[in-house]
């Protein structure tokens, strides 16, 4: 029962979270940043989810490209976790991702230090 009730309302608080607590008032905390001066992978992460969550796309893709394709995962991850919840069957996006787990993680990695490197590109030139 509680596995379901965190299931169901993970993503709505989530985005509650990411549209009224206040993470841009804090300061960077990002060791690579403070090291290098250049932006980690993730550096903007949570104030380009913060953006996307209050309507600004353009803002939030300037803070991190990634920023976008994270919330949509996340909420085609809790579509799909509802769906297996609801059927008691896990859907053909849920098999795929168990059979293929391994592939979309190194994806995902390479996808992250490929934006990363880019940014690092683009502010160094």
């Amino acid at each position: 029962m509680l596995k379901k009730l965190a299931t169901i309302f993970s993503f709505p608080v989530f985005l509650l979270a990411a549209r009224f607590v206040p993470f841009d008032r804090l300061p960077s905390t990002c060791p690579f940043l403070h090291i290098t001066g250049y932006p980690c992978p993730t550096c903007g992460m949570t104030r380009s989810v913060m953006s996307f969550t209050r309507f600004h796309f353009y803002r939030s893709l300037i803070w991190n490209p990634l920023g976008p394709l994270f919330v949509a995962m996340l909420a085609l991850w809790w579509i799909n976790a509802l769906i297996t919840m609801r059927t008691g069957h896990q859907t053909r996006l849920g098999k795929y991702a168990t059979r293929e787990a391994g592939f979309l993680a190194i994806s995902g990695m390479l996808l992250l230090f490929a934006c990363g490197a880019v940014r690092i590109w683009i502010l160094a030139h």
